[in-house]
């Protein structure tokens, strides 16, 4: 196979074959582009970060201490642990500086709705006001987790309002108990300015039914000596009983 190389004057061409010519120098050099980035050994193809462990790719998953080690990393301790709340003092560090913004803030979420958007139980600002660069990228925070029956996370949300981003992300905190009684209110009867009312919410209990279910209350003198009771009514609301259960965030 043998080759000749020859100039012509482009001047001399005509238009329309000039353009073409154009066209397919432009597809030639794309060509040549992609194959010198193909084997550029440096070049790499775009994939999952391993800590990310091909869940979804809006949360993080829970990974053990080799697979975190100089990663992005978050974790908490409880300090006083209630059957009602919870105290506790939340740590991070290796957050990646470029991710980090003033306005950074740590978000408790309820685990069940992580699938879908909704906004944090509480959340605090990482950094004070005003606060300028470089912004620390490890550090700790103590938090009052109130028991709303479910189980939560903590989280590191970085970026603006419209493009917020998870840096790191907690293991999950439970706890003991979901299902005892919980918001007691007292209140006068409407009918009848004698009596009292108590009313709680509670779940309803473990291998019962709620046809066999028979709420109760004790009172009396003392909390050591409830010697008498008296039955209680019960009522619920289910999903249909809220505004646009289609739609509305709280219906979810």
């Amino acid at each position: 196979f043998a080759c000749s190389l020859f100039c012509i004057p482009l001047h001399s061409l005509p238009l329309g074959l000039l353009q073409v010519l154009s066209m397919l120098w432009l597809v030639f050099v794309t060509l040549i582009s992609g194959g010198c980035a193909w084997e550029d050994a440096k070049t790499l193809h775009k994939a999952i970060p391993t800590h990310m462990n091909h869940s979804d790719l809006r949360f993080f998953s829970s990974h053990s201490e080799m697979s975190l080690r100089g990663l992005a990393r978050m974790d908490f301790t409880p300090l006083a642990r209630h059957r009602d709340y919870m105290d506790i003092r939340v740590s991070w560090a290796n957050a990646p500086r470029r991710e980090l913004h003033e306005f950074d803030w740590i978000g408790v979420f309820d685990r069940t709705q992580l699938t879908e958007f909704h906004a944090p139980i509480k959340y605090r600002y990482v950094f004070p006001r005003f606060a300028r660069w470089p912004y620390a990228n490890n550090g700790t925070m103590d938090f009052r987790v109130w028991n709303l029956r479910s189980n939560y996370v903590f989280m590191y949300i970085s970026g603006d309002i419209q493009f917020p981003s998870i840096v790191c992300q907690s293991s999950v905190v439970s706890f003991d108990s979901t299902s005892h009684p919980m918001a007691h209110h007292v209140a006068l009867s409407p009918t009848h300015p004698d009596k009292m009312l108590v009313m709680w919410t509670q779940e309803l209990p473990k291998q019962m039914s709620a046809t066999d279910w028979r709420p109760s209350l004790r009172f009396g003198r003392s909390p050591d000596n409830l010697t008498d009771s008296v039955g209680a009514a019960r009522d619920t609301y289910t999903r249909g009983d809220f505004c646009d259960p289609g739609v509305s965030p709280a219906s979810r």
